[in-house]
């Protein structure tokens, strides 16, 4: 692992928790196996979704998290996929809402690596300096991720990070307000922490209807 990394988070919950509810779970390792594992991470928007519905994804991040520092290493294979394949099996009931819309990432952040695995339309992206500028790149392809599938994560993303490097996350409607060249101005003046407070103050002041959600991680 690199000696290390800054997590800094934001989340505003909306007014109206039958429109929009944010689910957000970062873990921290807290000893030598869990470092040589990672960081685990999680970040959900359910839209228009039932309390029944919300109850279970927070079960389902739960139950991956745990699996995910528990299980043991499978030659040939990455325990984060292995992890991700038995929660699949019990998170089918999930999608079987027809009102409602669920976007989802989850992965973890690992020595010079990240593995991610994403449903719906969240934001993923890498930002880095490159000539004395921030600039950034898409993790997950804008209307890429997998809508109509019957599996929650379908599909295993890998790639690699260098110190410096900052992984921004954040649920579908932050791009209405904050678009990820306004970011990128934002880490080129500011500290991490100090950008994630600024968005959340912002974000709280709007009164939405909406939660809103993110991580921002730097290497």
């Amino acid at each position: 692992m690199p000696e290390a990394i800054e997590l800094h988070e934001f989340f505003v919950e909306g007014g109206t928790p039958e429109q929009s509810h944010v689910l957000l779970h970062i873990t921290e390792p807290s000893n030598r196996e869990e470092r040589r594992r990672g960081y685990f991470f999680a970040l959900c928007e359910i839209k228009h979704g039932s309390r029944e519905q919300i109850e279970a994804m927070q079960t389902i991040i739960d139950s991956l998290e745990k699996q995910y520092y528990a299980i043991d290493d499978t030659p040939g294979k990455d325990v984060f996929e292995v992890t991700l394949e038995h929660v699949n099996r019990r998170g089918h009931h999930i999608l079987r809402h027809a009102k409602s819309s669920v976007h989802c990432i989850v992965g973890v952040v690992r020595a010079n690596s990240i593995v991610l695995s994403v449903h719906g339309t969240p934001e993923a992206t890498l930002l880095y300096e490159e000539n004395d500028q921030i600039r950034h790149m898409n993790i997950v392809e804008p209307g890429g991720a997998e809508r109509a599938s019957d599996q929650l994560f379908s599909a295993v993303l890998q790639g690699s990070v260098n110190p410096g490097d900052y992984l921004y996350l954040a649920t579908p409607a932050v791009a209405h307000h904050f678009p990820i060249d306004r970011i990128e101005k934002f880490l080129a003046s500011r500290t991490a922490n100090q950008a994630t407070s600024h968005v959340e103050k912002v974000l709280s002041a709007l009164r939405s209807g909406d939660s809103y959600g993110g991580v921002l991680i730097h290497i």
